[in-house]
This record gives structure tokens, sequence and C-alpha cells, in this order.
């Protein structure tokens, strides 16, 4: 197995979790099979028997109160508009119980499969269909430059000066905002190379033909380096580097590191970014390994979550394998949200002949020279952390706000590992696609659901158990009561 090393990074206060070892509004309740997948909200085609489409169509208006959108006459279709008060999948079964009609179903949404042309991408096991399923997630959206994630962390390789290089698969990498929290020179160039890579997971110049991917390739990053380039900072720094974060318009900020203990600053700093709608997301630690692999914060090797990851405000990010179960180093906790791929450069689980870590670009000698650059296996929850802030920056991408950027994420999270439990995974491994694909409810849907139930409750109410009647009413009653469940669970 091919494998590289780096360097552990021990803090005076806090250290990096770096590589261990390396190497929509008013949806309707789907009420069919064919509504599981998407379409255009409220369009239904419709085939017709031989000539019947001229004569069918005036029926249907009448009989449905569906508007004829468009028609094809030489393939013999029609695209309605459905009704308020008629959900597509109820109207679908009613449309093809006419003997006119040839077949009816959803306006289904296609979409392009996008592969990108990185050489490397193949061996990014943590993008692919049985992971983070990346292809389908980038034919949703590949991001939107106005989305800015802070990568709070030892800077990046983002420019060429003087002694730093910039990343060469960072060539169509949008950079904004740089800032050093310890230096205070403006700059933010990384003499370290965890912080590169982890900018990489997030935000990897794609399909530019080199290297490899990042979840979120048409994003901003924004690089905050606040380490010594010992590996070291203080309290203050890493505070520092989250407001400047917040006052530069982040929409995400992400931090693989830790303290020894709470730290109200940062606490504090963190909270302020949430309530000004950021996602904070925080590696949970790599404690499960007794020093000087582990965290540091005891000698037996501590699984609990370590801080700020702890704090209820941050989004806090377990570490996951190929096999999608805990690596064996991350922590883990009662306030642990969410797991993503960390790698483990111990193992070959693919047999594709290279060690299961997290392969991303950064420098090929860390601690002295910042010009060479090479593609390297890292592992840690430092890299699970990015996969979820890239995830977070395609939803933001896509309009949502911070609730539910964090409802879609831990709602489509995979529970499906064996031995899942809350405290051991969150609420899963984040599914990109999923949660890209997730709908919401309105709470003006909700209410009108409401209403529906009551309505139909009543009127069932005033029928004998058992007659036509009752029986008509009890159906929509039923259906009614289904929908508002649904939107419950989707506010």
């Amino acid at each position: 197995m091919k494998t590289k090393g780096m360097l552990i990074l021990r803090g005076l206060v806090i250290i990096i979790l770096a590589a261990l070892l390396v190497g929509p509004m008013g949806f309707d309740y789907a009420q069919s099979k064919e509504e599981k997948l998407d379409y255009k909200e409220r369009e239904i085609v419709v085939g017709f028997e031989g000539d019947a489409g001229n004569l069918a169509m005036g029926g249907l208006s009448q009989s449905f109160g569906a508007k004829v959108k468009t028609t094809n006459s030489v393939g013999g279709y029609s695209v309605l508009e459905v009704p308020e008060g008629k959900s597509v999948g109820d109207m679908v079964k009613e449309l093809k119980k006419n003997k006119q009609i040839k077949y009816a179903h959803p306006n289904y949404e296609g979409r392009l499969a996008w592969t990108p042309n990185d050489p490397s991408f193949s061996l990014q096991w943590n993008f692919d269909s049985n992971h983070l399923k990346m292809e389908k997630a980038w034919g949703r959206t590949r991001g939107k430059k106005s989305v800015k994630v802070a990568v709070v962390d030892t800077g990046v390789a983002y420019e060429t000066r003087g002694k730093y290089r910039k990343a060469p698969d960072l060539n169509k990498t949008k950079f904004v905002n740089p800032y050093d929290s310890v230096d205070l020179d403006g700059r933010a160039n990384d003499d370290n190379g965890h912080g590169t890579h982890v900018a990489g997971t997030v935000a990897q110049s794609t399909n530019n033909g080199r290297g490899v991917t990042g979840v979120a390739p048409n994003i901003a990053i924004m690089p905050v380096d606040v380490f010594y380039p010992s590996g070291t900072t203080y309290t203050a720094n890493v505070a520092d580097g989250i407001y400047w974060a917040i006052n530069h318009g982040a929409d995400v900020i992400t931090m693989s590191l830790e303290f020894q203990y709470s730290v109200p600053v940062v606490n504090e700093a963190i909270k302020f970014a949430t309530e000004n709608g950021i996602l904070v997301t925080i590696a949970a630690g790599n404690g499960r390994r007794p020093w000087p692999y582990g965290d540091g914060i005891d000698y037996t090797g501590d699984s609990s979550l370590a801080y700020p990851a702890a704090y209820k405000k941050s989004f806090s990010v377990a570490a996951t394998d190929y096999a999608n179960q805990r690596s064996y180093y991350s922590n883990y906790g009662n306030n642990l949200d969410i797991s993503a791929p960390g790698g483990d450069t111990s193992a070959d689980l693919n047999n594709d002949g290279y060690v299961d870590g997290i392969l991303q670009q950064t420098y090929k000698y860390p601690s002295y020279n910042f010009k060479e650059f090479s593609l390297e296996w890292y592992q840690g929850t430092s890299m699970a952390a990015p996969h979820v802030a890239g995830a977070a920056a395609l939803l933001f991408s896509k309009g949502k706000k911070l609730k539910r950027v964090r409802k879609a994420l831990k709602r489509t999270a995979n529970k499906g590992m064996s031995g899942y439990t809350k405290k051991g995974y969150g609420s899963g491994v984040i599914n990109v696609n999923k949660a890209l694909k997730y709908k919401f409810c309105s709470r003006v849907a909700l209410k009108k659901y409401k209403k529906k139930v009551k309505k139909f409750k009543r009127l069932m109410k005033k029928y004998k158990k058992g007659s036509a009647k009752y029986k008509k009413y009890r159906k929509k009653w039923k259906k009614w009561k289904k929908k508002r469940k649904w939107c419950k669970g989707h506010i």
C-alpha cells in the first residue's frame, strides 16, 4: 500500500486534528412510487390512445380543473397543470382510470451525469456511489462563488508569494478575504500543509484536468490562518479568526482543531456565528488513540468529544472509514451531530493498491518546503469535517438557510451501518445527493393540511360506519392525515 508520512503537531494549548498517520415550500406528500423521483411541481404528462387527444383534453379540463400548458400533436401528449387541492400522485391515479389515456406520469426531472476529468478522481473512494455520491450531487449543483467557506486552520496555499507557491490543483478555486490572526499581515499562507489539504476537500479545483476533486468546487474559500509555524496557537487567535470570518460574510466555518478544555471565548464566537446564520463544522477529535498519536487530552485515549466540537452550538463531525464504520481513532459522544469520511491509512478495503486515506493535494515536504506539492493520503476527523463544510456550502448555494441546512444534512444521513447509535455516529454518515434532494414543507401547507383533517373527520362522523359516504370521507381523512404527518416532519 502506498503511503506517506506527516509530522504530528503537538500544541501548547490546542492541537490540529491532522492526519494521524498517512499515507420546497408547499410540497405535496408523495402519494405514489412515481412521486419519489424529482419532477416539475404540479405538472403531469398525459399520452392519449390514437386520435383521442383533442377530444380528451376538453373533457379532462372540465373533469379535473386541470389547465393544459402545452400539447404535442405529433407525439400525442399534453402537459397538464395540476389544480390546487390535488396532489400529483392522486391525479395520476385518476387519469390512469380513463380508457382514452395511454399513460400519465409526473413531468420528471432529468439531469446530466457529470463526471470530472481530474485523473485521480477514481481514487477518491469517499466521493463514490457508496459514500457521498458526489457525481449525482454535482448534477444538481457544484456551488456558487457567492458562497464562502472559511477554513480556520494553518492557512492555505492560495497564492504565489515569496517562499510560498499556490497549489497547482487550486488554480481555479476562488479565494476571498485571507487573514492571519497570528502575524496580522493580511496574508494566510500555509506553512504546514494541513489547511491546504482541508481546503482541497472543501473546494479543490475540479474538472481542470489535474489532480483530484473537491466537494463544492465552485464556492469561494476564505483562508484564515490561526496557527504559528510550530503548530501551536492560543485561544484568542482562534476566536479572532472566527470573528474575522463572521465579519467578512462566511456562510460556513470549518475548524479541524481542539482544546484541552471548553473555552468560553471560542464558544461565544461559535455562538455568535450560528446566531448570524453560519454553520460551524468542527472535527470531533482523534483522542481514541493514546498520546502521542491521539489528542493529548489524556494518556489513555479518551473517546468523548473534544472541544469545541463538544459545544452544543458546534456542528461536530466524527470520522468513518471505507466500510462506513466509525474510524478507530475518532472521538464520539452525546453532542455528536454527524459523521463523514475521515479515512484509515492502515487499510486498503477496496483493494485498489492504495491506503484508504482521504486524498488531496498539499505540500510534499510540509515542514520546510512550501513550493513542492503532491497528492497525499491523510486520515483524521480533520479530514471528515471539511466534507460536511463542502456539503453545507452546496446547500447554501441552493438558497437554504442555516436551520434547513442542518436539518437536510442530518435527516438524510445514512444510519444503515452495523451497530449504529446516535452517540456513536450522530445522525449518521452524510449523503450529499440526498441532502440536496431533501424536500421541506411550509407552515402554510401544514395549516392547510390540519384544516383538511378536521374537515373530513367532522364529515365522516355525520354518517354511519360502513356507509358509502362514511367510507368516502374516511378515505380523504386518512389521505390528509398522512400529508399532515409528512409535513410536520419536514418543516
